[in-house]
């Protein structure tokens, strides 16, 4: 029983250390809601106007922000 014991507590630090960065993450998002609420209102109404003014890496950032911007409104679901 003692391996069942140390896997469940490990079970638990796992969980509760994927709940951290979770929070961590849905702070990041909150800190920088607006700017990723305007990236996404320039992607939504106009993909070539996005297309137009960002290179790769300003695209590579947008995505991750948006990316971040649905995992924070997923955790918020999820509280």
């Amino acid at each position: 029983m003692p391996l069942n014991n140390e896997l469940a507590a490990a079970r638990g630090e796992a969980a509760a250390a994927e709940e951290k960065v979770m929070w961590q993450l849905t702070g990041q998002v909150i800190d920088n809601l607006a700017d990723m609420q305007a990236a996404l209102a320039i992607v939504s109404t106009s993909p070539d106007a996005a297309r137009a003014c960002c290179n790769t890496a300003a695209a590579l950032l947008l995505l991750l922000l948006l990316l971040l911007y649905a995992a924070a409104a997923a955790a918020a679901v999820a509280v």
